[in-house]
């Protein structure tokens, strides 16, 4: 299978809040666009990496369209097992590891 072109869309930075460092991203208009053209059944995923070569004053990070698709051949329909919890009973999330559900007071803002 040949190596699909790489998608650049947005940059973005680290910043410091008092809650923490958060991500904050950028978008022009035709990143926009992008985003909106490659659109598969309503979402688009992007990956944001760490720019090898920072410059002061300018963004940090990249943002690259995630264009990887599961293989049609293997794919059941179904979540995997190793992605369900064992117990239906369980709270946690297995595929993110985290819980399913917050209260107000987990939420810093």
């Amino acid at each position: 299978m040949a190596k699909e072109q790489t998608i650049y869309c947005g940059s973005g930075r680290i910043i410091k809040t008092k809650h923490g460092e958060l991500p904050k991203l950028s978008f022009s208009e035709s990143d926009l666009k992008t985003l909106k053209q490659n659109l598969d059944k309503g979402w688009v995923n992007c990956v944001m990496k760490e720019k090898r070569n920072k410059t002061d004053g300018k963004p940090t990070h990249y943002l690259e369209l995630d264009q990887w698709k599961p293989d049609a051949s293997r794919q059941s329909g179904s979540v995997s097992q190793s992605h369900r919890s064992k117990d239906n009973s369980d709270d946690i999330d297995q595929s993110v590891g985290m819980p399913s559900e917050f209260d107000d007071e987990d939420i810093p803002f």
